[in-house]
């Protein structure tokens, strides 16, 4: 995915239109539009805006991947992702599927 994909993604995520991502940044909205329709090059100051008012990262909206982020959840779950790895695979599986089952029917998102 390119930069426009992934902002557009985190648009749809946040439930904001790029109206609301105009008015957030700065830029004008007919900018915005035709930035998502030719997928041209973004200037480092308005993704700069764009991931601030997104409050996500740079890195992120270009890539798809926020590796700051990835290191946060992997130091905060490091203990609870240990002990998993100390389960044998089956009962493991089961308590995989057991939280996926829990965050949908609580309506998160992964």
């Amino acid at each position: 995915m390119d930069f426009w994909e992934n902002v557009e993604n985190e648009l749809i995520f946040q439930g904001k239109t790029k109206k609301e991502l105009s008015i957030l940044t700065g830029i004008k909205l007919q900018s915005l539009h035709k930035s998502f329709e030719r997928k041209s090059e973004v200037s480092a100051e308005n993704a700069v805006k764009i991931a601030s008012k997104l409050n996500t990262t740079v890195e992120y909206l270009v890539t798809g991947k926020d590796s700051k982020k990835d290191n946060e959840l992997l130091r905060k779950y490091k203990t609870t992702i240990q002990a998993l790895e100390e389960i044998p695979a089956a009962p493991r599986k089961n308590i995989e599927q057991m939280i996926l089952d829990l965050s949908k029917s609580i309506n998160v998102s992964i």
